[in-house]
């Protein structure tokens, strides 16, 4: 498990990130599973990303209704409705290392690693996907944001 987030539901969303084991090459799908807060059953579950794709997702966030979940893989940041979570698309195209969404604005903050090879970046996108901000400068390894309300 690498997040959570709650819907509106009060349902609980889990972000599983997968399992890669370097010394026996052994993987697992990363996966997002939704479980009934009230019974704990799994409501849903299902793969994200492809096996293989030497990519690792670690974040994800519901909207600021809590209807609409996100989360990143290697082609940029997706999202569905918990209405039709096997409804998934790519909402926003681009390789982003982490992410976060601004509970009172909606907007969406959307973090570039730039390999590692010095300082990150910050994009700033409102709720349709329309962009506000960026690149800003970041620290090296931005992956997330804390909101002051």
């Amino acid at each position: 498990t690498t997040d959570i987030c709650e819907d509106t539901n009060g349902n609980i969303w889990v972000l599983c990130q997968g399992k890669t084991t370097y010394d026996y090459p052994e993987e697992t799908d990363s996966k997002i599973i939704c479980i009934d807060s009230a019974g704990y059953e799994i409501l849903h579950e299902f793969k994200i990303g492809t096996m293989n794709d030497e990519f690792y997702p670690v974040r994800l966030a519901s909207d600021i209704d809590r209807g609409v979940i996100y989360y990143i893989e290697k082609e940029g940041l997706y999202k569905f409705k918990i209405d039709t979570p096997e409804d998934h698309s790519l909402f926003l195209e681009g390789m982003y290392y982490g992410f976060d969404v601004d509970q009172e604005s909606g907007d969406l903050y959307l973090f570039s690693d730039n390999g590692f090879q010095g300082k990150g970046s910050l994009h700033i996108f409102d709720m349709n996907g329309n962009k506000i901000a960026g690149p800003l400068e970041t620290g090296i390894g931005p992956n997330g944001a804390v909101f002051r309300n």
